[in-house]
Formats: C-alpha cells, sequence, structure tokens
C-alpha cells in the first residue's frame, strides 16, 4: 500500500451515529475536530479532490458504561456521519461547510472503504482514527 494521503487519530471523542435531528450539528462537531488535526488542509484538498480514495478507517467505543447505546452503535450509523464530513457542504443546503476534501455530488470518488468497530477500556481510548489513500485499481 502506498503511503496515505492523510492519517488523523481522534482520541477523547464518543463517536456519533446518524438518524436524529441533531445530524448536522454532530457533522459539525467531527468536522472542526478533523480540520483542527490537519495541520495543511489546502495541500490535503488539492491531493483528494477529483481522485479516487480509499478510507481506512476504525471507531473505537467505551465498552464499561451504563450509558444506553453508547458500546452498541452500528457502525454504518457512524460511517454516514463521518463520510459526511468530507464534501464542500455537511449539509443539503449547502449552508454548513465540509473539510471540502471531495467536491460536492462526487462521493462517487470514494471507490473503497475498510471500516471497523472495537471496544476499548477507557473514554480516552474512545474515538476515531482514518487513513486517506488514493485508490489503486489492480487487474487481479
Amino acid at each position: 500500500m502506498t503511503n496515505p494521503i492523510l492519517s488523523v487519530s481522534i482520541k477523547g471523542y464518543e463517536p456519533k451515529t446518524y438518524g436524529s435531528k441533531y445530524d448536522v450539528e454532530r457533522k459539525k462537531e467531527l468536522r472542526d475536530l478533523i480540520s483542527s488535526k490537519i495541520e495543511n488542509l489546502p495541500e490535503i484538498r488539492k491531493q483528494c479532490r477529483n481522485k479516487k480514495l480509499y478510507f481506512d478507517v476504525r471507531f473505537s467505543l467505551f465498552s464499561d458504561t451504563d450509558v444506553e447505546g453508547r458500546k452498541t452503535k452500528d457502525l454504518d450509523n457512524m460511517l454516514k456521519i463521518f463520510c459526511d464530513v468530507f464534501p464542500d457542504y455537511v449539509d443539503r443546503a449547502k449552508t454548513i461547510e465540509g473539510l471540502g476534501l471531495i467536491e460536492e455530488d462526487r462521493d462517487d470518488m470514494i471507490f473503497e472503504i475498510h471500516c471497523k468497530k472495537r471496544l476499548v477500556g477507557s473514554p480516552a481510548e474512545e474515538g476515531i482514527e482514518f487513513s486517506i489513500y488514493e485508490h489503486v485499481t489492480t487487474n487481479a
């Protein structure tokens, strides 16, 4: 595998799920967390836009909790919030900016996603780790 275009680790963050009236706020929160970890966002945008991309994503959920739903989140619903922060906008009305790594209406540029969730023993370990690579097609 080639070197990633971007690798980010966000710890001490409870991954959110899609499917509530707070979706836009959840997307904005995640967008801001990811943005705070990227030193050279304009350069990363240039490397990602108009390229076929591969995402490698790991969600870590705090397992030792009595809070309903905290450790039993659906992987696909966490992934939906995650993927929605990368285009130019996080909302359908196109009023709230996203990270701009993918052109608006070009989600078709994500060619592969490897995604998993794991349970961790402390809230400090909880979060999201991901890398973005340029997708390389092989004829195997």
